[in-house]
């Protein structure tokens, strides 16, 4: 004998396979049926509805959230960038404020030594006035008094 569909050895085709038909278990033959599961699918869709509803909401306000955090980092990076700017001008003027501070303490430091030097100077100029005054009295009293 062979398989359903297939000639048997007398020549006839041989009975087809009763085809079996199942219907969904939700799908029973009874008339009140229909309504009720017309209800379950409208309530699915309308559950389906709000539940995409309420992730659109929930896109709007992460999207809004992200639009703030977005504003905070734009304004926090200019701050920063402010801020930086404010360090290298400050730096700057630190740097420069060093290269003043190193030419006036040369411009001290030379201008110490040139005291110094001019103090030398001015005492040894009144020794030589005290001793020139001096020899000058000297030579005074040793000349004859004219009466």
């Amino acid at each position: 004998m062979w398989t359903a569909g297939f000639p048997t050895l007398s020549g006839q085709p041989a009975p087809a396979a009763a085809v079996r038909r199942t219907e969904p278990a939700d799908q029973v033959a009874d008339p009140d049926a229909a309504p009720a599961r017309d209800r379950q699918q409208q309530q699915r869709l309308e559950q389906a509805r709000r539940q995409a509803a309420d992730a659109e909401q929930e896109l709007r306000d992460r999207e809004a959230d992200l639009a703030t955090a977005e504003g905070k980092l734009s304004l926090a990076e200019e701050e920063q960038q402010q801020a930086e700017q404010r360090v290298d001008d400050l730096s700057r003027q630190l740097k420069d404020a060093e290269s003043d501070k190193q030419r006036a303490r040369e411009a001290a430091r030379q201008a110490r030594e040139h005291t110094r030097t001019g103090d030398r100077a001015a005492r040894e100029a009144r020794r030589r006035a005290n001793d020139t005054a001096a020899h000058a009295h000297h030579l005074a009293e040793q000349m004859p008094h004219t009466s």
